[in-house]
């Protein structure tokens, strides 16, 4: 027995020294958390060249760990972001699987997962597709936001455009006839009173879809004011003629207010305000003969969009007495 005791001091340090490390590493005390794990395309590393991520499954998922009690407050677990390399053999099996692991996860060496939930949830599945080209019809784009009044049309630049695309989703489309979508055009800015078309061009957004768009698209836009339906106004007739003449007659207009059929566009229309806006006339000729009524053509000053149709008006002309004619009043 001389051999337990030979050196017993030396022996009971590497004792004392066995159990503490024994104590820290298997006995210490943990503690357990629960972690929400989201798996976005970013995850993902080492995509190769032309390769689209077409699924990751599952999303997300939850997992409660075994952490260290003393490093329970170090760590931030609410919320986990896993690290997923591809390998090259990636690209011809068209995606890889991933073990869900501590290591995955980017977890540290002393905290073990000790269950997933939900249950049947062991692995990450990362499924890949190579992109492909084809050329496929473009679906015009609608216009949105035009002031009450106006219409607009679009004409595209191209009627096929290139797209990039996993081939999976390229069959798909061509399949069903798919057309490449843009996004509406705005024309909010566009001012309600316009009266003359207007054009512009405008580059196109593509909508989003599973594709990328190679050539951009652009579109020519005219918007114009739309036709509005005939307008009926009454207004006041005013008389013109030379200075003589209104000297000499007196003029008399059977209805002093005319009623005028506008033409023009909607939104000006809605905006007109007659009293205001138009002046409506009869011009009187030297050579009218006085004691009889005469249809004369209305006149009308009013804005160059505007469209009148024709009015006439009655006028009759009566011969003012001098005073020299006048006859002399009776002699007392």
């Amino acid at each position: 027995m001389s051999w337990l005791t030979a050196h017993w001091d030396l022996k009971l340090v590497a004792l004392v020294l066995a159990v503490a490390l024994w104590t820290y590493t298997t006995g210490q005390v943990h503690v357990e958390r629960t972690a929400t794990v989201t798996v976005t395309d970013q995850a993902v590393g080492s995509l190769p060249e032309r390769s689209r991520i077409t699924a990751i499954s599952p999303r997300e998922f939850k997992v409660r760990l075994s952490v260290p009690a003393s490093r329970a407050g170090e760590l931030t677990l609410e919320e986990l972001a896993p690290h997923l390399p591809l390998s090259p053999q990636a690209t011809v099996e068209r995606g890889q699987v991933f073990p869900i692991t501590a290591r995955s996860l980017g977890l540290p060496d002393d905290v073990r997962i000790i269950g997933i939930e939900p249950d049947n949830v062991r692995e990450i599945t990362v499924t890949l597709d190579l992109e492909g080209e084809a050329d496929l019809p473009v679906e015009p784009p609608a216009v949105t936001g035009l002031p009450p009044g106006l219409e607009a049309s679009l004409q595209l630049d191209l009627t096929l455009v290139r797209v990039r695309a996993p081939g999976a989703e390229l069959e798909r489309m061509r399949a069903a006839k798919a057309r490449v979508r843009f996004e509406p055009v705005d024309l909010q800015g566009v001012d309600p009173m316009l009266a003359r078309p207007r054009q512009e061009r405008v580059a196109l957004t593509p909508a989003a879809e599973g594709f990328t768009v190679l050539r951009p698209v652009h579109a020519a836009i005219t918007v114009r004011p739309r036709p509005g339906q005939p307008r009926q106004v009454t207004v006041p007739v005013e008389v013109l003629g030379s200075r003589d003449l209104l000297r000499s007659v007196a003029v008399e207009i059977d209805q002093p207010r005319t009623t005028l059929v506008l033409r023009g566009p909607e939104n000006q229309l809605a905006a007109l305000k007659p009293d205001q806006d138009l002046t409506a006339y009869v011009r009187l000729r030297d050579d009218l003969a006085p004691g009889q009524a005469h249809e004369l053509p209305v006149g009308v000053l009013a804005p160059p969009w505007l469209a009148v149709e024709p009015a006439t008006a009655r006028v009759t002309l009566a011969p003012l007495r001098s005073a020299a004619a006048e006859p002399a009043p009776p002699q007392p």
